[in-house]
């Protein structure tokens, strides 16, 4: 864990429980207790927006070195388990289940670059997704300035996000993989990517695949759509049952606030402080909305740590079989 993750962790931590404290400790512990017997059933439908991108990340490989589906959903809980609840600016557990896929057989490039190229898809997607949340955010008069400050932020994340695609075809991820595996030193880095030639070449083929690359952006937005269910399904546990519409917002400008906060591991206090201001908009109140962030982050825990001991078990019997 190197010393800026554990910093900014510290200082998301400390954010979180000053807005915990500001709004009453013991006021938010009522509130949350509300939800009782709802967050098991919270944290089973989580499982569908994960097996839509799942089938997404699938469709990604080839056909004849594709594994198992429930083997790919188990990498991917693995994979969010480590981008929730470890600081590695969401983007570590990208490089866990690429390593984990070559222990199925699938060759390095071909697993890196299915990781990078869903990573690209997610991006976009949610990118879009959040610029319509805005959309949707400006029929609210009571914010308007601060909506028009967030739509600015989201136009220049978006025109990084096409920066970074334009990047990959033309090839310029060889040159930035090769300065990583010269500075960084990751000792299996080219057993992952079977290095930057060869991953960049993947990442062109992967991309030359158009009709795949369609049906796997469709299942990432079906992901989307989905999981803003889960948003209406806490808010009804907590008595403030909003509408679909109200569920997307606060669905695609929570993906918007976690990734513009990917410095903070978890997005620590930001996302808590950005759903206590959503909450207020829709009406249920800024104590409601740090509830609903609050069980979202419960929901992490109950299926990362189990995910985190599942890849630790994977390492583990890799590293065993090695040694015989």
């Amino acid at each position: 864990m190197k010393l800026a993750g554990i910093f900014f962790w510290i200082v998301g931590l400390l954010l979180m429980l000053w807005l915990i404290a500001w709004q009453g400790f013991a006021k938010v512990g009522i509130a949350f207790t509300e939800v009782g017997w709802g967050l098991p059933l919270i944290c089973l439908y989580f499982l569908l927006p994960m097996t839509a991108n799942t089938f997404c990340w699938r469709l990604l490989l080839p056909t004849n070195t594709r594994p198992p589906f429930y083997i790919l959903l188990l990498f991917r809980w693995v994979c969010g388990s480590v981008n929730t609840l470890l600081p590695v600016a969401q983007v570590g557990g990208e490089l866990v289940r690429a390593r984990l896929l070559t222990f199925c057989g699938v060759r390095g490039p071909e697993s890196g670059a299915s990781a990078v190229v869903d990573v690209t898809i997610a991006a976009t997607t949610q990118s879009v997704f959040s610029i319509i949340g805005i959309l949707i955010l400006l029929q609210y008069d009571i914010l308007k300035d601060a909506t028009y400050a967030t739509a600015f932020g989201l136009l220049v994340f978006s025109i990084l996000l096409v920066s970074f695609f334009i990047v990959q075809r033309l090839g310029l991820f060889y040159k930035i993989t090769r300065f990583l595996e010269k500075s960084l030193k990751v000792g299996d880095w080219k057993n992952i990517t079977g290095g930057a030639k060869e991953l960049d070449e993947a990442i062109l083929s992967t991309y030359g695949r158009r009709r795949a690359l369609a049906f796997a952006t469709a299942w990432r937005i079906f992901g989307l759509i989905v999981g803003s269910g889960q948003v209406m399904l806490v808010f009804y546990f907590l008595g403030y049952p909003i509408t679909f519409v109200e569920a997307i917002m606060l669905e695609s400008l929570g993906h918007a606030i976690r990734n513009m906060a990917f410095m903070i591991p978890g997005a620590l206090g930001v996302q808590e402080g950005g759903f206590m201001l959503l909450g207020y908009v829709v009406g249920a109140g800024s104590e409601i909305g740090l509830v609903f962030s609050l069980i979202i982050r419960a929901r992490s825990l109950v299926l990362g740590l189990p995910g985190l001991i599942v890849w630790q078990f994977i390492e583990g019997r890799k590293l065993l079989s090695n040694h015989q």
